[in-house]
């Protein structure tokens, strides 16, 4: 009888003190969505917290809001946020399968390492490990 179990993997959460906004164009909203949901793990908000002119998906006070937007601005260089998953290596598997492009960052300290990714408008996404205590 094992003491300890594995839980079930949490869902994917966006790291911010507040929903993140994001523009993204109506037209590639199926593509945004598989991206968001099925490779990256977040989950929708429930249908009454929805908001009209978007979509939102993680924790309704502190997840991401897709502002459907004709002509997004996307600063590939400054504009970033972070999601914490339970595995990087199930998150760099599920890419890899899809051969969607990502880059790993390893850093000194065996928690220091990160994937990079982009949505497909090109927002960056900063994807880390959470860490067990």
């Amino acid at each position: 009888m094992a003491i300890l179990t594995r839980s079930a993997p949490r869902p994917a959460e966006v790291s911010c003190v507040r929903e993140v906004r994001v523009g993204i164009p109506v037209e590639l909203c199926d593509d945004i969505q598989r991206f968001y949901e099925d490779l990256l793990g977040l989950a929708p908000w429930p249908q009454h917290m929805q908001v009209v002119g978007g979509w939102g998906l993680g924790n309704p006070q502190c997840g991401l809001y897709l502002e459907f937007r004709h002509d997004p601005q996307v600063d590939p260089v400054r504009r970033r946020f972070t999601l914490t998953v339970d595995s990087l290596d199930e998150l760099a598997q599920r890419l890899a399968e899809r051969q969607w492009p990502y880059e790993r960052i390893r850093g000194f300290g065996v928690t220091d390492q990160c994937i990079l990714v982009r949505d497909p408008v090109g927002h960056i996404i900063e994807v880390r490990q959470s860490q067990p205590l």
